[in-house]
């Protein structure tokens, strides 16, 4: 066997050995890398939750102010051309639940849209002169 043979037989199992040795270091994570990715995750959501909650609270709040205007702009429609016995005196939905009487005179309506903590309210008026006034 030559010199060169012999070297070069004794390079490739040198460099068999360290890749058997750099092999078995990296077959996984660590318990500490999975923690820190755990606690990651966890601020993350408990961060996106809280955006979530308050997008959800303005939403509500929204549907109410324009379904309360809406009926009151209904019913001072409705008196103007002497027809509010066709007015729907309240409906109670599973997000938004409505009360109001539309009769000659003063007026108030009232909305709450959504459930539980995050569930938000509107009103609004319509006066003598049949003008609407939100969140009387």
């Amino acid at each position: 066997m030559s010199a060169s043979t012999y070297r070069q037989r004794l390079v490739l199992q040198l460099l068999n050995q360290r890749q058997r040795r750099s092999g078995s270091a990296d077959q996984g994570f660590t318990l500490i890398e999975l923690l820190v990715v755990i606690v990651i995750l966890g601020v993350l959501g408990g961060v996106g939750y809280g955006a979530y909650v308050g997008q959800l609270s303005r939403a509500n709040q929204n549907t109410a102010r324009v379904a309360v205007t809406a009926a009151a702009k209904n019913c001072a429609a409705l008196l103007a051309t002497a027809e509010q016995s066709s007015f729907v005196a309240g409906v109670d939905g599973t997000r938004v639940k409505f009360s109001g009487t539309c009769a000659t005179g003063a007026q108030t309506f009232n909305v709450t849209a959504g459930e539980g903590t995050n569930s938000r309210s509107a009103s609004a008026a319509i006066d003598a002169a049949g003008a609407v006034i939100p969140g009387a």
